[in-house]
């Protein structure tokens, strides 16, 4: 296999060319049906199961908003971020410009993963919406302490509490 090394870091990478070569090997079964090179533990991501990673529900406040919740499920890091940006993007733009992410199913996220929140949030205050987070799962509090994102975005312990609690400021008024 083809790869490239790193003088900084000192990390080897492969090729491209050589992960798709790889990739394509492994994706190719045996006569019983089994892949090759995969353990058969491992779930083999499809379309369906990249959709059961995040769970989204429709919600009315009493005072009437929709609400998109949003619940990420696993990792929220390089490998789904740009999926859940472009979920909330599609529910800022089609549904409702009012989100709440609920990450108490997320046991790990990374720079990426902020990135996305950070984007999500940008957009729903772009359209006059809000962006509110619930349910910090443990591990995933640590990363915002660390990197002080507990002051940028509006946290909440239950995503009820995220649904009733109504800002002072006129932007995040009801329509």
């Amino acid at each position: 296999m083809r790869c490239f090394s790193s003088r900084k870091t000192g990390w080897v990478v492969p090729s491209v060319k050589a992960v798709e070569n790889l990739l394509h090997h492994w994706e190719k079964p045996d006569e019983a049906g089994n892949l090759r090179g995969v353990k058969q533990a491992a779930e083999q991501p499809t379309a369906d199961s990249k959709e059961r990673n995040m769970e989204q529900v429709i919600r009315t406040t009493e005072d009437g908003r929709t609400v998109v919740v949003l619940s990420p499920i696993g990792r929220l890091d390089i490998t789904t971020a740009w999926q859940f940006r472009l979920k909330l993007q599609e529910c800022i733009a089609k549904a409702s410009p009012h989100i709440v992410v609920n990450l108490g199913q997320v046991n790990f996220i990374d720079s990426s993963g902020l990135t996305s929140l950070v984007a999500g949030m940008r957009d729903a205050n772009k359209v006059k919406g809000s962006f509110r987070i619930c349910k910090l799962h443990p591990e995933s509090k640590l990363v915002f302490e660390v990197t002080m994102m507990d002051s940028v975005f509006e946290i909440f312990e239950t995503e009820e509490d995220a649904l009733g609690v109504r800002r002072e400021s006129p932007d995040m008024a009801a329509p």
